[in-house]
């Protein structure tokens, strides 16, 4: 699945601050007491469990590097803008 620019920028937040963002949400595993948190979207029927605070932050090293030239996410995705805008 290949992803928009603000597609990336709303699963990063999403994953960042633990909420539902764009077609993203992370949300707590079942055992609220645990740190596994699970991304889904209806976009696709796949979800992705975080199991540990570590691979979160992994993730979004991954989605900072992989999508957004190591960037913050909001930086990034202020130069999406420009770039599009001109």
């Amino acid at each position: 699945m290949e992803l928009e620019d603000l597609e990336v920028y709303a699963l990063y937040q999403a994953v960042e601050n633990l909420i539902t963002e764009g077609l993203f949400t992370c949300s707590p595993g079942r055992d609220i007491e645990s740190s596994v948190h699970v991304v889904t979207t209806p976009a696709v029927d796949l979800k992705l469990d975080l199991v540990t605070e570590d691979a979160r932050k992994a993730f979004l090293t991954h989605l900072r590097h992989e999508y957004m030239s190591g960037m913050e996410a909001d930086v990034w995705l202020a130069i999406q803008k420009e770039k599009d805008a001109a």
